[in-house]
């Protein structure tokens, strides 16, 4: 029997235990006696990447970051009017209620990020300090899109796809193999995030949307640098100040 205290667990600091019992539940957290408890604990999780995101982006313009496209090159404004703002403003849930309607119900996890969150994308300049590395040998800045985005699905009517982020590459326009998103309808609390039909993983787990901004916000904003990544040039000091003090999610 799951428990009846979810986010007071989650905010006294069992947040992976709390997010693996919703994630058992399976379709289940729908059910009146989860559903309350499910959507509590995403609303708190997205509460709390929003805070993190406010945080880092102070943080990394302190390091000399500077956020969005002045180092590109013969600058395509449609591909940058396609991009995600550094960070979103939440979506209102009539809003939410009409895309699920179109594009079939949402991961709780996922319509939680669009109404606290809405979109982030901490792609910018890199940095010259010892230990960043170039866009070229795999630089992975945070990178989620807004509901905007959304799309109508290939499975009939009511379906949809939630695009997520590019791979590496594609944040820089350097090319790359393409985009992972999120598979629409989705009752879970969470879902896997997909890349060509196929599931993702970082650190020997299925890689889902809270697991992506966990592994992101534990990277100081770049899933490169997450514990657990293949990158083994992290930058330790600026990335120490990076993560201090964070709030667990």
């Amino acid at each position: 029997m799951i428990a009846s205290s979810l986010v007071e667990r989650y905010v006294n600091g069992q947040c992976e235990q709390v997010w693996a019992e919703l994630h058992a539940l399976g379709s289940a957290v729908r059910r009146l006696d989860h559903f309350d408890d499910g959507m509590a604990v995403a609303r708190e999780t997205m509460r709390r990447v929003r805070a993190n995101c406010q945080t880092l982006i102070l943080r990394l313009e302190s390091l000399g970051w500077r956020f969005g496209y002045d180092w590109a090159i013969d600058l395509d404004e449609d591909d940058l009017a396609r991009t995600p703002t550094l960070l979103g403003e939440p979506v209102p849930p009539p809003v939410l209620d009409e895309l699920e309607r179109r594009f079939g119900v949402m991961p709780l996890a996922l319509r939680a990020f669009y109404e606290i969150v809405g979109e982030v994308n901490f792609v910018g300049t890199p940095l010259k300090r010892r230990g960043w590395p170039t866009p070229e040998e795999g630089l992975d800045p945070l990178y989620l899109a807004g509901a905007a985005d959304l799309t109508p699905g290939n499975r009939g009517p009511g379906t949809g796809r939630a695009p997520i982020t590019p791979d590496a590459l594609g944040k820089y326009w350097l090319g790359g193999v393409g985009e992972a998103y999120i598979d629409l309808p989705d009752r879970r609390v969470d879902a896997p995030v997909l890349f060509d039909g196929g599931p993702l993983y970082l650190a020997g787990q299925r890689l889902t949307l809270v697991r992506y901004l966990r592994a992101a916000l534990s990277g100081g904003g770049f899933l490169n640098f997450a514990p657990g990544s293949a990158w083994v040039g992290r930058p330790s000091d600026d990335l120490a100040t990076l993560i201090r003090d964070l709030l667990p999610v």
